[in-house]
């Protein structure tokens, strides 16, 4: 299977989910405002959901007594509050990325279906791992960029400057690049040196 088509048959996918995503968000969260909206990840892309935040829930977030800083709270959705909601959603597209992790994960046995353009088998752990950070980062850019063409994200409860991007549980090196890029490619600059700059905080914090 070529790159570009398992892509573009992922994106397609996804953004019918995100259609459906958006419409339960819309009646969850009337009464509130949205300002994040990304995708979800675990570790090396394996499950896709999506995550958005409010204003009024990052607001007493902030107050509580072991609350984090506010800068790590608004851009990172391990503190926000609509985390993979409605995760049931995203079931097609969860067992197509299951089948592409097997094709980037396994040789392929006589007969069956194989990643064309590159060789997987010549590449090392890490280029393995980047390679695949970076095929499923496309991806939810891609969609991200159809959601906002299309205006899906440009009406209430959403904020007119709206945090969009990828975001991870736990990101490793190769997920914070994703994170990155993604960030440069979606978002205008003030939220994209908030991105930039949460990563270097945290570093320096460490």
């Amino acid at each position: 299977m070529k790159i570009n088509d398992m892509q573009s048959k992922l994106a397609d996918v996804l953004y019918q989910e995100c259609l459906l995503h958006v419409e339960k968000l819309k009646i969850d969260l009337k009464e509130y405002t949205v300002f994040s909206y990304t995708f979800y990840c675990s570790s090396g892309c394996e499950d896709i959901g999506a995550a958005a935040c409010t204003r009024e829930y990052l607001d007493r977030h902030g107050k509580e007594k072991y609350a984090p800083p506010l800068w790590f709270s608004e851009v990172n959705a391990c503190e926000w509050d609509y985390i993979n909601k409605h995760y049931n959603l995203f079931g097609k597209s969860g067992e197509y990325v299951e089948k592409i992790h097997y094709l980037i994960d396994n040789e392929p046995e006589d007969g069956e279906e194989e990643i064309e353009e590159v060789d997987l088998d010549e590449f090392t752990v890490e280029e393995l791992s980047q390679f695949t950070y970076d095929f499923f980062s496309a991806v939810m850019i891609k969609v991200q960029e159809r959601l906002l063409q299309d205006g899906i994200l440009s009406a209430a409860p959403f904020e007119e400057s709206l945090l969009l991007g990828i975001q991870f549980s736990d990101p490793s090196e190769e997920a914070e690049r994703a994170v990155k890029r993604a960030s440069k490619q979606l978002n205008n600059e003030k939220w994209h040196r908030k991105i930039v700059s949460n990563y270097n905080a945290v570093y320096t914090h460490l």
